[in-house]
């Protein structure tokens, strides 16, 4: 999850970098993001939920004060609870739309359950922030029965399908389900909330396949929304999630052209982008200079190499470059061997990407053009660790706790690169 507070102390560090306190400034920074990590790791280490079994005896828990009893109704509570995934260090995953209908205070208290509540300011704003993205209202799954069928595919333990087989279960429930139904009764035939729950499943389905002919249909039933509804207070909500849509799809004039009608919506600014056309895989690098993006071909190697997926966001990748950071063999290893791939998602977002590449230059991020492009790698979990050869997988390591995997991954380093040592 994206770590504002780090964001916004390293961006102050930089304002001072022209003083003569520099290296002050830098070291106090260095020092307060140590804290901070501690407090999150103690958090996370001394949750009173850590994994299923403390859910199934907290979740029996019914009196009102209870914070897992703060949602507004017991459809929604078991929705969240049913999207709750752990690894052995911890939560690992949640439904961030169903914390947002809470207030900071509920919130706060949810998440501190998980050893997570220091992510409860950048889900839900506190009541005066005139700043606060828009929200749309939380649809249950006991309400409508399709979005429950689409949350089925989204909420199944990762470790019983691939990103690729998640992939084509989302492209197969489209298609066989979603489609027929909108055959038979359009987006302007459907009452508020039933739209509304239509647009939701597009937007989920398009997160994971980022298709262009799924983006147009929800930019389509989007307009049918709205001229149905023109004064509903859920426009720039959805609307954001449609921009994101055509985004992720690489339709970047449309989202452009819906982020000019509807400026209300809080999205982060795109930087300029050159694209091209491309068969197979490829990449946007972040320009030189970091002022915008590049479209490049990212062609498999015929020789071994390393492909990491990872994000700045995800708290295992921090602890992964942290690791390597701290062992110089694996720093000048993954110099120069392995390249590094962010998800497509985060095209408004490479402020955070362009300081990870400044930060560690043996695992420099670019971003995926379309991660399906990528047939070979079936895992985009982060971190994910490939070992190719003539295009072909040859072993992946996947995630990376508190205590690392260094012996695997070491294992694997010897395996594959017996005269890199």
């Amino acid at each position: 999850m994206k770590n504002l507070i780090t964001l916004v102390i390293l961006a102050c560090s930089i304002l001072f970098a022209t003083t003569a306190h520099t290296v002050e400034a830098l070291s106090e920074t260095d020092a307060l993001k140590k804290q901070l990590d501690k407090v999150q790791d103690l958090q996370s280490r001394h949750a009173l939920i850590k994994n299923k079994a403390d859910l199934i005896y907290y979740e029996s828990i019914t009196y009102p004060e209870f914070p897992l009893n703060a949602f507004s109704n017991e459809h929604i509570r078991q929705d969240f609870i049913q999207g709750l995934r752990f690894s052995d260090k911890g939560l690992i995953r949640f439904n961030t739309h169903i914390i947002e209908t809470l207030d900071y205070e509920d919130a706060y208290k949810v998440l501190a359950l998980f050893g997570q509540s220091f992510l409860a300011e950048h889900i839900v704003s506190a009541d005066n922030d005139d700043k606060s993205p828009p929200k749309k209202p939380y649809l249950s799954n006991a309400e409508y029965p399709l979005l429950a069928q689409l949350r089925a595919i989204d909420n199944r333990d990762d470790s019983d399908v691939s990103d690729l087989d998640r992939m084509a279960d989302f492209r197969g429930f489209y298609d066989n389900i979603l489609t027929p139904s909108l055959a038979e009764k359009n987006c302007l035939q459907r009452g508020h909330h039933e739209t509304l729950a239509v647009l939701q499943m597009l937007y989920t389905i398009n997160f994971y396949r980022n298709d262009s002919d799924i983006a147009d249909y929800h930019l389509a039933c989007f307009n049918d929304y709205v001229s149905q509804f023109p004064k509903s207070k859920y426009i720039p909500a959805v609307a954001t999630d449609v921009y994101k849509s055509l985004l992720s799809s690489r339709q970047l004039t449309a989202a452009q052209q819906l982020h000019r009608q509807y400026p209300e919506m809080i999205v982060g600014d795109l930087p300029s982008i050159q694209s091209q056309e491309i068969k197979g895989p490829s990449v946007y690098r972040i320009a030189a200079d970091e002022s915008g993006l590049i479209q490049q071909d990212f062609t498999l190697k015929t020789e071994t190499e390393v492909i990491v997926i990872a994000h700045p966001y995800c708290q295992f990748c921090q602890l992964l470059i942290k690791d390597i950071v701290a062992d110089e063999k694996l720093s000048k290893f993954f110099k120069k061997h392995s390249r590094w791939i962010a998800s497509e998602n985060y095209l408004d977002h490479i402020d955070a990407i362009a300081e990870w590449n400044n930060k560690y230059p043996m695992a420099r991020l670019d971003i995926a053009y379309l991660k399906q492009d990528f047939n070979q790698l079936d895992e985009w979990g982060t971190p994910a660790i490939y070992f190719l050869k003539d295009g072909q997988v040859l072993d992946k390591l996947i995630g990376w706790p508190e205590q690392g995997h260094q012996q695997d991954l070491m294992t694997y380093i010897d395996k594959y690169f017996p005269n890199d040592q």
